[in-house]
């Protein structure tokens, strides 16, 4: 497996894994779905030059343990 695929897999399990422990929760001050948050934090990220894939998968992770 090349390191692209290898860095993309781990955001993608990060990112699969927050979804599904999130599950149809809402956002509290809108009704979006939870993870919306952490998709425009990956976004936020990724726009200021930040692609550590490591980070990013903590994007998607930082919320899972509240």
């Amino acid at each position: 497996m090349t390191k692209f695929k290898e860095d993309f897999e781990l955001v993608k399990r990060a990112r699969d894994f927050a979804v599904v422990e999130h599950g149809k929760l809402l956002q509290l001050y809108n009704d979006k779905p939870f993870f919306v948050h952490l998709s425009d934090l990956q976004m936020v990220l990724t726009h200021f030059g930040i692609t550590n894939p490591v980070v990013l998968a903590s994007a998607w992770l930082h919320d899972v343990v509240e």
